[in-house]
């Protein structure tokens, strides 16, 4: 790294190290209002990670209002009912046993949601895009917020709820 870097810009990687073992999902969030200055902290971490091609094939939206949180939430819940429904015996034991429900509360309860949609054209776009994710949650924790990841079983809502 060495040739590349400049000493001021590397790290001894304990940083980084720590970042990623503190991390965890939160499904329980405070509804305390995220300053902006993290919000868009958060979002240029997942801006300068590597892509397919680079051509960071993405789009980050943010979500703060209320009603429209509300709207994504009953939409989730409906269709992860069921999904929840038609699970094999042993998933439904599973999720039971993980606590995991139809209810999603942390859509309304967090203060901010981030959603990162992917152009489906581009070369590698669906990895590229889970990478942008994974840069973006060490960056929340860097911030010292929780973040959780949660992929709606039925998406095709999200496109005409935002746009």
């Amino acid at each position: 790294m060495a040739r590349y870097f400049p000493k001021s810009a590397q790290s001894s990687g304990q940083d980084l190290f720590t970042l990623l073992t503190k991390r965890r999902s939160i499904r329980a969030f405070r509804t305390d209002p995220v300053p902006s200055e993290k919000v868009d902290a958060i979002i240029a971490a997942g801006q300068h990670a590597p892509s397919g091609a680079q051509r960071h094939s993405w789009r980050i939206q943010t979500i703060t209002d209320s009603a429209v949180k509300k709207v994504i939430k009953e939409k989730c819940q409906i269709g992860d009912k069921d999904w929840h429904e038609k699970a094999d015996k042993k998933l439904q034991q599973w999720l039971k046993a993980k606590h995991i429900t139809p209810e999603k509360r942390f859509l309304t309860d967090a203060p901010v949601l981030i959603a990162v949609f992917g152009d489906t054209r581009a070369p590698y776009w669906l990895e590229s895009v889970w990478i942008c994710i994974g840069y973006m949650m060490l960056a929340a924790v860097d911030q010292g917020l929780g973040t959780v990841i949660y992929t709606p079983g039925d998406k095709s809502f999200i496109n005409r709820i935002l746009n």
